[in-house]
């Protein structure tokens, strides 16, 4: 990484909800941990004192828990951790960080993981949520350094610009060395595991589907990790489908590897994503993908060898796919051949090393002078 050799490495406080573990929330984990490897000290701050703390505990990695108290309470308690730490740079996930901190001081780095998402709620929780986008929209375009986007097609899709620099950095993974050998057989079940929140934009009734599509000797087993506000009603169309021996409901689980060793395809059915990590993990894991041709799974696995795309909201595309993978021949060279691409064009280090340069352009931005909350170059 090209660096002035006597130019010190900045403090970085990362600000995520922490309501949620997800994928905003592992890139989060995987960033603090390489900026750490890099000689950086990163802070993790964060709203809810849940999973996503627990991890960063057990990481080791410097933690503060401001409490939701309501706006006014937040932001006198961000100002006062500002004052103390005296952070370089904030980098911010999710709305709620992005406005508080825009109210507390300019020059943050604000990622998007995804577009705003509004399905799945009541009429008053979508108009907070139409409300509280406006309000991220203008904190970004007048109080943000820099805004990164996960993929090229996100950018190109939301369109939002920030008060200094707009651009696209994709998510990175520490790929497992060395990557788990394939265990699947011509005629073996075939082991399809789908990860994620279970809400309506993650697809998984797609999913039911189409597994309801598959011939019975199609032998596939579908286990399905994770929580939502979906996870009761996708249960039930599991028994209306009559599906329910060959997928099975697992929960939340706070170690995905033992999971993904166990895989012979990940299936990601979303009706729009980022870039999401559960594809990166999956193929640094060896494991093939079947996902849905949509956002940064279209813009960079379109020519893929170790990646099926699919129409999104398509059972019976789906369906086909699985047909595939079950008569399909994989073998250990190939699984290692999976793991090896993703850690070329999407590994951990490179990913850190991009929002490095990034924070030393915010902070180089911030002490511009600025008119109309606008920095003048």
């Amino acid at each position: 990484m090209p660096m002035d050799g006597a130019q010190s490495m900045p403090s970085v406080a990362l600000a995520v909800s922490g309501d949620l573990f997800g994928g905003a929330e592992r890139q989060v984990l995987t960033l603090a941990i390489e900026l750490r490897r890099m000689g950086i000290r990163p802070s993790i701050i964060c709203f809810h004192d849940a999973e996503f703390a627990g991890q960063v505990r057990a990481e080791g990695l410097a933690l503060t828990i401001v409490p939701r108290a309501g706006p006014l309470a937040m932001i006198r308690e961000l100002r006062r951790q500002m004052k103390i730490a005296r952070y370089d740079v904030i980098h911010t996930h999710g709305y709620l960080p992005c406005i508080l901190h825009a109210l507390v001081a300019y020059g943050q780095v604000r990622t998007m993981h995804g577009a705003p998402e509004f399905s799945g709620t009541g009429v008053l929780r979508r108009m907070c949520l139409a409300i509280y986008t406006t309000f991220e929209r203008l904190a970004i375009r007048l109080r943000c350094a820099a805004l990164v986007y996960v993929s090229d097609e996100l950018q190109d899709r939301m369109g939002w610009r920030a008060a200094g620099i707009s651009l696209v950095i994709p998510n990175g993974i520490e790929v497992p060395t060395p990557a788990p050998l394939v265990r699947h057989a011509r005629g073996d079940t075939l082991e399809v595991l789908i990860a994620g929140r279970l809400s309506s934009v993650k697809g998984v009734r797609y999913a039911l589907h189409a597994v309801a599509l598959l011939d019975p000797e199609c032998r596939v087993n579908v286990r399905i990790l994770g929580e939502g506000e979906e996870r009761a009603e996708l249960e039930s169309l599991a028994r209306d489908l009559q599906v329910f021996d060959r997928v099975t409901f697992h929960g939340f689980q706070r170690n995905i590897a033992p999971w993904l060793t166990a895989a012979d395809v990940v299936l990601i059915p979303s009706l729009h994503e980022g870039l999401p990590y559960i594809l990166l993990e999956a193929l640094g894991y060896g494991c093939r993908v079947v996902a849905t041709r949509v956002g940064g799974m279209a813009r960079y696995f379109e020519n893929s060898p170790f990646v099926r795309l699919v129409p999104s909201t398509d059972p019976q595309a789906i369906a086909d796919a699985l047909k595939l993978e079950a008569v399909a021949l994989s073998s250990p060279a190939q699984r290692q051949l999976a793991s090896k691409y993703v850690a070329e064009r999407f590994g951990a280090r490179s990913m850190a090393e991009a929002y490095v340069r990034i924070y030393f352009s915010a902070i180089r931005s911030r002490d511009q002078p600025r008119v109309g909350g606008i920095t003048t170059q």
